[in-house]
């Protein structure tokens, strides 16, 4: 029975039944097996890739750019992946309380303009090279930079029942940035009897940095100015495994 495909057999070169499998096949029952000797298909070798582009608006620009160009030989493949980014967005906050207490009643009126964008990048390359005919070794980076920038005017209005009005204005600056990377090496010999040696070298590599700056000024409630507060925090988060 030919339960072979039209493409199957136009890349056959030979195929033959072997009663009495040589000694380094395990003989399973007497039927013996079929021994098919293919063409290399060399349609699969070669170099491609690819560019995408899109673009768009939301609440403001965004857009994203991705290249990827890989190559397949006899024994050496490899590959490169880069993508990347930009959103832009702006968000308006408005928000209103009231709180009581014994003495007087406050009006807490607040709005504010958040202006932001984020840039990112994604990598990735690769290889295997078959060194031998039953050993591989392998590579692999990837990574990513990812940034978060934000500034945020904001004006609140304190009213009171009994003590002076105050007019404050804040600006709020803040930056958010990740970076990441790994690495691995492998190393695969076949060994007997479907059985594998496999050795990996890997590397991780995490940071993070987030500064943010807070400018403050109170006024009274003709607009004179009573006085400034300015606030700096930074974190930085570097993480390194092996």
């Amino acid at each position: 029975i030919d339960v072979r495909s039209r493409r199957q057999r136009q890349m056959l070169i030979r195929d033959r039944i072997i009663t009495i499998p040589p000694a380094n096949y395990d003989a399973d029952g007497d039927a013996g097996f079929i021994n098919v000797v293919m063409k290399r298909n060399n349609a699969i070798l070669g170099t491609n890739g690819s560019v995408t582009l899109g673009q768009g608006y939301g609440s403001g620009y965004n857009g994203n750019l991705s290249f990827n160009l890989n190559h397949q030989g006899p024994k050496f493949n490899w590959f490169t992946l880069i993508s990347t980014s930009y959103v832009d967005q702006i968000q308006i906050w408005e928000g209103s309380r009231t709180n009581s207490t014994v003495f007087e009643e406050v009006t807490i009126n607040t709005f504010s303009d958040r202006q932001s964008n984020r840039k990112a990048i994604n990598y990735q390359a690769g290889f295997d090279y078959l060194i031998g005919k039953n050993t591989t070794i392998s590579g692999l980076v990837s990574g990513y930079e990812n940034e978060w920038n934000m500034i945020a005017p904001t004006t609140t209005e304190a009213t009171y029942s009994i003590s002076p009005d105050t007019l404050i204005n804040m600006i709020t600056t803040e930056r958010n940035s990740w970076h990441h990377m790994m690495g691995n090496i492998n190393l695969l010999h076949k060994v007997q009897n479907d059985q594998v040696l496999n050795a990996n070298l890997d590397y991780l590599r995490y940071s993070n940095s987030n500064p943010s700056q807070y400018e403050t000024d109170f006024q009274s409630e003709n607009g004179d100015f009573l006085y400034a507060e300015k606030f700096r925090i930074s974190k930085d988060t570097p993480i390194d495994i092996w």
